[in-house]
């Protein structure tokens, strides 16, 4: 069984969720550290969409673990959230 291990994980994702929209405040936008994208305050409400979904997959993903194969396909879409959202709005560096 996966109980632990599983409950520690989504909840840190939620906690995640909920801590990873107040890094982006609007004075965050520029500086030598700042590797976000523009994109997140041109729509900062499809930025807040896409973490809302990672904290809905990842309440979904807890309740449908209960062993290795859930855990995969749990994990996949979860990942998948996290890739889509880096991928849009986290910028290259060369």
């Amino acid at each position: 069984m996966i109980s632990r291990p599983r409950i520690r994980s989504s909840r840190h994702l939620r906690i995640r969720r909920k801590t990873v929209g107040t890094l982006f405040p609007p004075n965050s936008q520029t500086g030598e550290q700042a590797s976000a994208h523009p994109k997140i305050w041109d729509n900062m409400a499809a930025f807040e969409s896409r973490l809302d979904n990672l904290g809905k997959d990842s309440i979904a993903a807890n309740n449908a673990v209960n062993d290795l194969d859930s855990f995969k396909a749990a994990f996949t879409k979860v990942a998948k959230d996290c890739g889509d959202c880096h991928h849009t709005y986290r910028m290259r560096t060369e």
